[in-house]
């Protein structure tokens, strides 16, 4: 899949469900064109505090996640984000019912790649939701609509296939 991504984009995110390929295309992509990534904060917060969590974690995770973001969009003329707070926004949905209420500020720069789950579910002792990735997936999708930003689904034979055209 080739995906023109038009001179008002500036940051490429990869987002999706727990085990759908995101981080894996994030860092091929970058590597392959050459492109800052920004890392997944969640993995190292999780790693460094343990997996136990309150919705005050991911606050925090998503204030640094966004900072890094920042941080990287200051310093490059386009980026690779392994996930964005969408996700974030999401797991705070999903686990306690309410909104970061954190403003991202890059939305209109950026071009969401979501990832369709369609590989198998590889377990991680981070990860926590095996059984419900196509719910999660549609959840994204209306998210990401809501939003009102550019999305382009990827299946697995598109992320591997995927050229960016900039």
């Amino acid at each position: 899949m080739k995906i023109d991504i038009g001179k008002d984009t500036k940051i490429l995110v990869f987002t999706g469900p727990e085990s759908s390929g995101k981080t894996t295309s994030a860092e091929r992509i970058a590597m392959e064109y050459q492109l800052p990534l920004v890392k997944e904060y969640a993995r190292e917060y999780l790693t460094k505090h343990g997996r136990e969590y309150t919705l005050e974690d991911i606050r925090n995770i998503a204030k640094k996640q966004v900072e890094l973001e920042r941080q990287a969009y200051q310093e490059n003329p386009l980026i690779i984000c392994d996930t964005d707070i969408v996700i974030l926004e999401i797991w705070a949905l999903e686990k306690y019912r309410t909104s970061l209420g954190i403003k991202d500020e890059l939305a209109d720069k950026k071009h969401y790649l979501l990832c369709y789950p369609d590989i198998p579910w590889e377990p991680d002792s981070l990860r926590e939701n095996p059984e419900d990735r196509m719910r999660l997936f549609e959840r994204y999708t209306h998210y990401l609509r809501d939003l009102n930003v550019t999305v382009t689904v990827l299946t697995e034979s598109d992320r591997k296939e995927l050229e960016i055209s900039f």
